[in-house]
């Protein structure tokens, strides 16, 4: 017969849970106040804090273990543009989620604005914008006419501004003032996201107001997630690895993501689940939704 937990321990497990619960509770309630839904966006995350565990050189191997590569490299080779550059916009737009919708209904890995974006790149059936290449390639195809409509000599500047369009619509900014904190901060994440596609040797000196140099952060891809769960039989080595994936990836991840990976985390680990792992993926969620608060126009 199996011992029974000590009362003073269940009672210790009562209250954490308790404490989740209402801790995630209020996140939610602090969306609602701010006249958000989970739908509405994916957030793009806080700089990474000074402690951000290095990336080992066997773990980045550019684009080679992301989902639909091949589209990725064909749309950047056709529109003369780095696949790289490609790729990090998709992972801050949709955590590499073919099937993401927004609140605004933009659709798709690269948040694809239906109906008018989407017209105006050639585009009439909503369901193409559902299909990984199809929207890839149209993200590539309102990239490079970004591009080419800025004529300017600094590489750096204009990509930036490019960066800053996407985020915020052509019109959505005055490219002769300094930009806006919302576009600063989808820079940020989208460099820091290639930083992470690129070798291991090398780092990125992110634009910040602390001027810090920043370690890279690999993308957040919430499929390698489910398919390292399920990889071993083995609680502990699933648990392990859960909670390394959380560690090196988990700030990556939007807000969206960050719920999947919450409300699967029991399904994909089994008796593997622990209090530690829930409550990293909670400690991030506030961490974004707090973030989201403070900055609405995000």
């Amino acid at each position: 017969m199996q011992a029974s937990v000590p009362l003073s321990r269940a009672a210790v497990i009562v209250d954490r849970r308790l404490k989740r619960r209402q801790v995630f509770s209020a996140l939610i309630a602090l969306l609602v106040c701010a006249g958000m839904s989970w739908a509405t966006y994916v957030v793009a995350q806080e700089s990474p804090a000074a402690e951000t565990i290095a990336v080992p050189a066997t773990e980045q191997d550019g684009l080679a273990k992301l989902p639909y590569r091949d589209c990725f490299e064909a749309s950047a080779y056709r529109y003369n543009l780095d696949p790289k550059l490609l790729a990090s916009i998709a992972i801050v737009e949709s955590s590499l989620d073919p099937n993401a919708v927004s609140g605004s209904d933009a659709i798709g890995l690269m948040q694809i604005k239906w109906p008018i974006t989407a017209s105006h790149l050639g585009i009439e059936d909503r369901l193409v914008l559902f299909e990984p290449c199809s929207n890839i390639d149209a993200g590539a195809k309102y990239l490079r006419e970004l591009f080419d409509s800025l004529r300017i000599q600094d590489f750096e500047r204009k990509q930036r501004l490019v960066l800053a369009s996407y985020r915020l619509g052509p019109s959505g900014f005055e490219p002769n003032l300094p930009l806006p904190p919302v576009a600063k901060d989808y820079i940020q994440k989208v460099e820091a996201q290639r930083a992470g596609l690129r070798s291991a040797a090398e780092t990125l000196v992110l634009d910040s107001t602390e001027g810090q140099r920043q370690q890279a952060m690999l993308p957040c891809v919430i499929e390698d997630m489910r398919v390292l769960a399920a990889s071993t039989h083995d609680p502990q080595e699933r648990k392990d690895a859960a909670a390394a994936w959380m560690t090196a990836r988990g700030p990556a991840c939007s807000t969206i993501a960050l719920l999947r990976i919450r409300n699967n985390l029991a399904l994909w680990l089994g008796t593997a689940m622990s209090a530690e792992i829930e409550d990293s993926v909670v400690q991030l969620l506030e961490t974004s939704i707090r973030g989201r608060v403070a900055n609405p126009q995000n």
